[in-house]
């Protein structure tokens, strides 16, 4: 099953660079941590999940008020997609064999690091 979806996430990724079909993923936070200088990181509460859109090349950050969504610059490096908002402070990486993601956000003196998994996300 993990292969299959292996084969999924790379193929749409190649699929959404060559323009060939509009995919959109949903990111689930699964661990979040922020971090500053004193007392380091700490457990923070899980309030966003991230939607990835590959075709658009945008990279969404979403709660329970809506979806602000930013203009990306995507770069493939082996099996990873990495993602940056550089403006925003944001880059990202997604493991196009497994589906795992990982974030980091500055804002002012912390840093947010946020770890989880991606899927396809269906059409509404």
């Amino acid at each position: 099953m993990a292969k299959i979806a292996a084969l999924t996430a790379f193929h749409l990724v190649m699929l959404a660079t060559t323009g060939a079909h509009a995919q959109t993923l949903r990111c689930d936070i699964s661990s979040k941590h922020v971090c500053e200088a004193s007392p380091g990181c700490q457990s923070a509460k899980l309030a966003v999940f991230n939607r990835i859109d590959l075709q658009m090349r945008t990279f969404s950050r979403c709660d329970s008020k809506g979806c602000d969504k930013y203009d990306a610059v995507f770069s493939a490096s082996g099996a990873f997609l990495n993602i940056a908002v550089p403006e925003k402070g944001l880059m990202a990486k997604l493991d196009m064999t497994e589906g795992r993601f990982s974030e980091v956000v500055t804002l002012a003196g912390q840093v947010y690091v946020s770890f989880g998994s991606c899927t396809v996300e269906k059409a509404q």
